[in-house]
């Protein structure tokens, strides 16, 4: 399916066992990081919101990946949900309730253990998203960067789902989506 001329197409498979992973990671995740929870403002979250989408839509503009393309479409329900529960939630208690949080345990101690379970978390994060393209994997690990701090601040894995989801839904809704159709140079 494509939602407008010049995107590429995407497929909207629900994947159950996706959703069954995912749930479990979370509920493994959070149970060992209960210890964690920090208070924190909505104003914080409302900051690194804005900050993001603005650094992400601004650099997926000139690398070439977004134009600005404002639609909803009949499919955005449906998205939404697969959206959230097998893609957000499996991927931020894999990558922030599981991996940042186990290299951040192990390095505790030292005084860059913070900083750099953040950087290797939004790598890997980058990584994974590889059938994208080099770019892509650039701003996938931006935002990686992006929910790893808003989790390592708040304690909170909603926190880092919460700003996923908002990110993946502004690219759906306002952005060319997932990405522009590649020109061909003649």
């Amino acid at each position: 399916m494509s939602l407008s001329i010049q995107s590429l197409e995407f497929q909207l498979k629900l994947s159950f066992d996706t959703a069954l992973v995912a749930i479990c990671l979370l509920c493994f995740g959070q149970m060992q990081n209960q210890r964690r929870r920090i208070p924190f403002e909505r104003r914080f979250i409302l900051v690194v919101s804005l900050v993001t989408l603005s650094v992400l839509s601004i650099l997926g503009y000139f690398l070439g990946l977004f134009v600005w393309d404002y639609k909803l479409s009949h499919v955005l329900p449906i998205w939404l949900a697969k959206n959230l529960l097998l893609t957000c939630i499996a991927e931020e208690a894999f990558f922030r309730g599981i991996v940042q949080f186990e290299i951040q345990d192990r390095l505790k101690h030292k005084s860059y253990g913070s900083i750099l379970s953040l950087g290797l978390t939004s790598v890997l994060f980058g990584l994974a998203h590889f059938a994208g393209g080099p770019r892509y994997m650039l701003l996938a690990s931006i935002a990686g960067f992006a929910y790893g701090y808003v989790y390592q601040k708040t304690g909170r894995i909603e926190a880092s789902i919460a700003l996923h989801l908002f990110v993946n839904l502004f690219h759906f809704v306002f952005l060319s989506y997932p990405m522009l159709v590649p020109v061909e140079i003649l």
